[in-house]
């Protein structure tokens, strides 16, 4: 046979991966960038636990919007707010980009890093929508990729909003989103990267802990229990509530012998 007829795929429970690797759940190895990577070339980067929910999402949240064709979970702001709040906005977010909705929630512009001012003056006292692109070129729902190239070509626009016929927003497509797809990249079937996110065994007890991880559920297909030695009856005890608190799949761990 040829090399190219081996097949190493493997499978974790219903998932399965073309690269049968998985990067270490540890601070120094695998964040956002990492998982990010590992999901595209065929495996998995499970996110480490050491650190607040807050990033935690923060991280979770880059992964799931990275390569996808639609990306559902859209920044927007209003036409008042500020030039500050959508430039942190694109910061904390990792975007380059805001739909600017109205009261309605209708699409009214959009607000991309080129057009931030360059005097502070403007950036702390201006208002976005003095500044926005107002003439919105968009895309209805269920259009072809081939179809959002040829708009995006055309305009010479990087992104896309996804409108409906009454001026709702539905998503965003970018031209990066639309690069060729990497063949053996782990997705699930919404065309997402697969993410997954390690935890503590510990339950949180803050119901602000709780509203967060509950958030972070929504961006995560796997749960990694992350302690060195999984066999204390807390650590039992603290998972169990967990599975029963998210609908999430699990891996328990580390067992030894």
């Amino acid at each position: 046979f040829e090399p190219n007829d081996v097949d190493i795929s493997s499978q974790l429970g219903s998932y399965k991966f073309n690269l049968p690797i998985i990067s270490a759940a540890m601070d120094t190895v695998t964040e956002e960038l990492m998982a990010t990577k590992m999901a595209l070339l065929g495996g998995l980067g499970v996110l480490h636990r050491n650190c607040s929910y807050e990033r935690q999402l923060e991280m979770v949240r880059i992964v799931k919007r990275a390569r996808s064709f639609v990306i559902d979970d859209v920044a927007t702001i209003l036409p008042d707010e500020p030039i500050s709040k959508a430039k942190y906005m694109m910061e904390n977010y990792n975007i380059s980009g805001i739909v600017v909705v109205n009261e309605d929630k209708k699409v009214c512009g959009i607000f991309t890093k080129r057009d931030i001012p360059f005097s502070e003056d403007d950036i702390n006292k201006g208002k976005v929508k003095s500044f926005m692109t107002k003439e919105v070129i968009s895309i209805e729902p269920g259009a072809s990729r081939e179809k959002a190239l040829e708009i995006l070509f055309d305009s010479r626009k990087e992104k896309l909003p996804i409108i409906d016929k009454t001026g709702y927003l539905k998503g965003l497509i970018t031209k990066k989103d639309l690069a060729p797809e990497f063949p053996l990249a782990s997705m699930d079937s919404e065309g997402h990267l697969i993410c997954a996110l390690a935890l503590s065994p510990k339950f949180p007890e803050s119901t602000h802990d709780q509203g967060l991880l509950k958030e972070i559920e929504n961006y995560v297909d796997i749960f990694f229990i992350d302690v060195a030695d999984f066999y204390k009856t807390s650590d039992i005890k603290g998972t169990k509530k967990l599975m029963d608190f998210l609908d999430s799949d699990f891996v328990l761990g580390n067992i030894g012998t």
